[in-house]
């Protein structure tokens, strides 16, 4: 396999993918826009975060199930959408659209796709500020069981190495019976738990990492285009709602130890 070291050379295999997502969208009648760091790239940058390296995109439940289910057995000439309803042991409760003319292997945790774009579902979130409380209480303690149960081993000096190879060994015997593949399910169904409910006012990207954050779905309703990397993408009309909900001061630089990278190797399949 021929080695992927460039980053330009990753975010153009990215392009890509959501070049034919946005295609595959538009001809199947699906809305998604580009949310979280994408967005924030899309506002201020009119493209990539200078130190970012991935894409994500968000798509009403309702669109997203939709989606899921057009992928027939997950995959589409060169592209497949992995979610844990196509690949048995997937273990996330979002979904990955994934060149698969590409590997792309993360150091934490091990995981092996092709490069991928991230694409998450929009649920509704309560009104109640008690309720949602809980909601993201419940929320969290799923996510750190996920966390936990896909924990690997690491070489690390001294006490630090030492400490995380242990916490590795209890919650291996701690979810010995449980598969991460159905700790995302549980999480996906806690997402879903609010979207039968119409007077919500919020809503979020309730099926990824912590912490939650909760926006007004008066920011989500209708998209408009905006620039990134020299093309025109669906965003949220109300980006600014959205980011400042998500980011605070979007517009303000965050200082060099805030600034995060990915890690992981990728290659072009022989």
């Amino acid at each position: 396999m021929r080695p992927i070291k460039d980053t330009k050379e990753l975010r153009a295999v990215q392009i890509g993918i959501l070049d034919y997502l946005d295609t595959f969208c538009k001809e199947h009648g699906i809305r998604y826009f580009l949310v979280s760091g994408t967005l924030l790239g899309a506002v201020r940058h009119k493209g990539y975060i200078p130190w970012d390296d991935d894409i994500d995109v968000g798509v009403p439940r309702s669109d997203y199930e939709k989606l899921i289910k057009l992928f027939e057995n997950g995959k589409n000439g060169k592209y497949v959408m992995y979610h844990f309803s196509k690949q048995p042991d997937y273990m996330y409760p979002f979904a990955k659209l994934c060149n698969d003319e590409t590997v792309l292997k993360e150091d934490e945790g091990g995981n092996e796709f092709g490069i991928y774009i991230d694409v998450f579902p929009f649920d509704n979130m309560p009104t109640d500020e008690s309720e949602r409380a809980k909601f993201f209480s419940e929320y969290d303690a799923l996510w750190k069981d996920l966390t936990h149960k896909t924990l690997v081993f690491k070489k690390r000096p001294g006490f630090t190495g030492f400490y995380h190879n242990m916490s590795v060994v209890y919650y291996k015997l701690r979810f010995m019976f449980t598969s991460s593949t159905s700790i995302s399910k549980e999480i996906d169904r806690h997402a879903q738990k609010y979207d039968d409910v119409e007077d919500c006012e919020y809503a979020g990207l309730a099926s990824w990492g912590t912490p939650l954050v909760a926006v007004k779905k008066e920011c989500l309703t209708d998209c408009v285009q905006l620039e990134f990397e020299g093309k025109q993408y669906p965003v949220p009309k109300g980006y600014d709602g959205y980011l400042k909900a998500v980011y605070g001061d979007y517009m303000q630089l965050p200082p060099e130890e805030k600034r995060f990278h990915h890690n992981f190797q990728a290659w072009w399949k022989d």
